[in-house]
Parts: structure tokens; sequence; C-alpha cells
């Protein structure tokens, strides 16, 4: 459930002090987002959560702004969102968005982009790079042909991560 989950109960504090109604969710929605296992035996300690970032959400006007893929953006903000999208209609985008978004509000955190194929993940580093701004020295592509200790050091250094679930679930 990723980095949402790590800060629900202070995301969800901010909802309920009605500071994230820039995002059109007001108090009444706060039950939704997710708080944390109960007893979290099997969780990283949650990453801490900049308030006055959390505050607000930013969206890419880069590029011509589409009503849906800025309506999904905002849900897949503060819920578990699967996007399904034809090929061409802003699904990168609207990870960018999010990567970006979750990167401000948890500056201490890791976002993780997963791809089905290698030249697929090279594609989306540029392209995420591309739709908000990313420096290059805070984004990594990891692929099982690198040495397992460079991996290794990637992680611990990176802020965006790119690689297959292959990769991933190696590492």
């Amino acid at each position: 459930s990723g980095p949402v989950r790590s800060g629900g109960q202070p995301l969800a504090a901010a909802v309920r002090a009605g500071r994230l109604e820039c995002l059109g969710i007001g108090p009444e929605d706060a039950a939704e987002i997710p708080a944390d296992d109960a007893d979290g035996a099997d969780l990283p300690p949650p990453v801490p959560v900049d308030e006055a970032a959390a505050a607000s959400w930013v969206y890419p006007t880069n590029m011509p702004v589409r009503p849906y893929q800025h309506s999904i953006t905002k849900t897949a903000l503060l819920h578990n969102t699967l996007v399904c999208l034809p090929t061409g209609m802003g699904k990168t985008l609207i990870a960018a968005a999010v990567m970006y978004n979750f990167s401000r509000w948890f500056p201490a955190g890791r976002c993780v982009f997963l791809a089905p194929t290698k030249p697929l993940v090279h594609q989306q580093v540029g392209a995420v790079r591309k739709s908000v701004g990313l420096p290059r020295e805070l984004c990594a592509e990891l692929t099982g042909q690198m040495a397992a200790e460079d991996r290794r050091r990637v992680w611990r250094f990176a802020r965006f991560l790119f690689l297959t679930a292959q990769t991933f679930v190696n590492d």
C-alpha cells in the first residue's frame, strides 16, 4: 500500500483538520485513508510526513491538463489505486504526479516505479523526469545486469527507483 500507508495517520489528521481541501477531499473522507496494521510487526518504521507540504498537491502544467488524468491523480494521492487506461492516455503522467507529490510529502521516503521490461523501465525514467522535472541525480534505473552490491548502494541513496518487478523481487 506504499507511502500513503506509512504516513496514513498524519495525512488522515490533515484531512480531518481541513488542510487538504484543495484536493476536493474533506474531513468526512478521512475514514477512507488507510491506517497502519494493528501490530505493525512486519512493517518498516513510518516515514515522517512534512505536514506543510502535505497541505497541498501539485500537478504538472508543462503539458495539456486533461480532466480525467487530473481526477485520477487526485484520487491516487490518498487512496490505493489501480489505473487501467489504454496506451497513450497518460498513465505515466499520473504516476509521475503521484510520485512527485509523495516525495514532497515524505521527504525521507523513496518512490519505486515498476515496469515489465528493461526497455520500458528505461523509457519511463525519461518520461517521468520530463513530466515533473525530477533531477537526474535523484533517479536510478536498476537492472539485473548491475552487480548486487551496486544495486544495494543505489537503494540507499536514490529517491526515485525504476526497475522491473523481477529485479525488485530479487533485491
